[in-house]
């Protein structure tokens, strides 16, 4: 393939000032292919409101991967674009990222199979795009990609700043979503499968599980994709609000007495109607009043909707996506939703799992999170410890992957270095790992928020404490976790207050005399 016939005729990659050039590799063997792909990126890409800063896409095109590696004087690339097909498969996905270790890889294919997806996110691809390549989507990845870049080019990589993992570990693995247990794996294969369909869907999903990544990778998986996606959070709007918020309303709502300017007010339009033609994501359903309920039926029943006020029906064609943290069917139990709402909603449910159900997904979440803080807040970390590694496996993350991300930024913020030690990692958290250096259980009981230390304290679990040491760890550690309630502590250890006012008598003295012999 020729490189003018991609606008790219110089392999020294020239730089205009004015914008962020972005290096990119296209390796297409089909010509026709390769020709629109590069159309998508060349004129489009450059003002796309999506990306993060204005970026411009320098292209270069191999037809295979034997010519990116027989082409000694090719200029490292950002960004890869791949067809698998013209790199032998997955196999060649792990040779480029041999090669070009830092640079993010698409995987292209015109075999829309989620098992050579997840292959190829294992072998280090980024993300994986189905043939033909649909301009919107292979923009918005652009998008997402280029967020994770530094805002300014950098001539060479340097050695500074190491991935977290390698980045095929803790890249994001599908739509957003992070992880390829198999409840993931499961859940990736209902969202091709649903997303399809014209029915409405339901999400199920704790609060911080990605109920609200599940709609967009719906849509952006749907015929509906090149239209809009809008999000509505029933519980964030007044219940008076939420009719017209949906539905919009009509100026002649307003009261006989209104003033001439009011008179003249624009009809306010509502989310469904501005949906028309896309997907309209519901979230927190439960929290819809009976009559926006009632309304909201109506509507699923004739696909019409009326503004307040008004008299005129209006065709809306729309799909409906709505989701809740909460028992839907002990809602209709109490007479708060409408059970026959309910079963036309209820037509694709879909489950986002919690991450309790899939902690074999904890490690790559938190690389994949240390990297991107990592970045966006200057700091130098590469990894986190082995033990800081068991107090995530071991914590239950009642906040699912929400909380997870608070706990791996909390851990940036507030230290320096290239080791994430578990020390650093909230108290809830940190205080998992047995047994315990009794000594920094107390000083973090009396300090009552995130040491700053930057130093490894592995020392300390190595050795075999005494007897009384490794009792202070378990009192401690109780106490550490009931906030200091003595009786709370002693009722949840099985043995009385009145021991552990004892124990801790016996412990100031232990230590008072190992400071005298000092």
């Amino acid at each position: 393939m020729d490189r003018s016939e991609l606008g790219e005729a110089s392999a020294d990659w020239p730089v205009v000032k004015a914008t962020r050039d972005i290096r990119v590799l296209l390796i297409e063997r089909d010509h026709e292919a390769g020709l629109s792909i590069a159309g998508f990126l060349e004129p489009a890409a450059e003002h796309s409101p999506g990306l993060a800063v204005r970026h411009r896409f320098l292209v270069i095109a191999k037809p295979t991967l034997d010519d990116v590696l027989q082409d000694g004087a090719l200029p490292t690339p950002e960004l890869i674009l791949a067809d698998l097909n013209s790199i032998e498969g997955t196999l060649g996905v792990e040779r480029l990222k041999q090669k070009y270790p830092q640079a993010k890889l698409i995987t292209l294919s015109g075999q829309g199979s989620l098992t050579l997806a997840i292959e190829s996110m294992h072998a280090g691809a980024w993300d994986f795009l189905t043939k033909p390549i649909q301009k919107q989507s292979l923009l918005t990845r652009l998008a997402e990609i280029t967020r994770t870049l530094p805002a300014q080019e950098q001539a060479m990589p340097t050695k500074t700043h190491q991935s977290a993992a390698p980045r095929a570990k803790s890249a994001l693995a599908f739509e957003g979503f992070c992880g390829t247990s198999d409840a993931m794996v499961e859940f990736y294969r209902q969202i091709q499968r649903i997303a399809p369909s014209q029915a409405p869907v339901f999400i199920h999903g704790a609060s911080g599980s990605g109920k609200d990544l599940c709609a967009q990778a719906l849509h952006k998986r749907s015929k509906r994709a090149e239209k809009p996606f809008l999000a509505l959070n029933c519980r964030s709007i007044p219940h008076y609000l939420l009719e017209n918020e949906l539905f919009g309303r009509s100026n002649a709502t307003l009261s006989d007495n209104a003033d001439e300017d009011r008179v003249k007010a624009k009809d306010q339009i509502g989310l469904a109607e501005l949906a028309d033609g896309g997907t309209l994501f519901l979230d927190e359903i439960t929290e819809l009043d009976l009559a926006t309920q009632a309304k909201l039926l109506s509507f699923l029943q004739t696909g019409t909707i009326r503004r307040a006020g008004d008299i005129m029906a209006r065709a809306i064609d729309v799909r409906i996506i709505c989701a809740t943290s909460h028992n839907i069917r002990h809602a209709i139990s109490q007479g708060r939703f409408r059970e026959d709402l309910f079963y036309r909603l209820h037509v694709l449910p879909v489950n986002v799992p919690s991450l309790r159900d899939r902690l074999e997904d904890v490690k790559s979440l938190a690389n994949y999170f240390l990297d991107q803080f990592s970045r966006e807040e200057s700091r130098q970390f590469t990894r986190l410890s082995d033990t800081a590694y068991e107090c995530l496996q071991s914590y239950s993350w009642p906040g699912n992957v929400r909380e997870l991300q608070n706990a791996i930024r909390h851990a940036v913020v507030m230290n320096e270095g290239m080791v994430v030690e578990h020390t650093m990692l909230p108290s809830e958290i940190a205080t998992l790992v047995s047994p315990v250096d009794p000594i920094w259980l107390i000083n973090r009981a009396n300090e009552g928020h995130l040491s700053s230390t930057t130093h490894s304290r592995d020392e300390g679990f190595t050795t075999c404490l005494p007897f009384w040491k490794q009792e202070q760890a378990i009192i401690e550690t109780a106490l550490l976790r009931h906030d200091g309630n003595i009786s709370r502590a002693a009722a949840a250890l099985e043995i009385s207050p009145s021991t552990i006012y004892r124990k801790r008598q016996s412990w100031m003295g232990r230590m008072g005399g190992d400071l005298a012999a000092e």
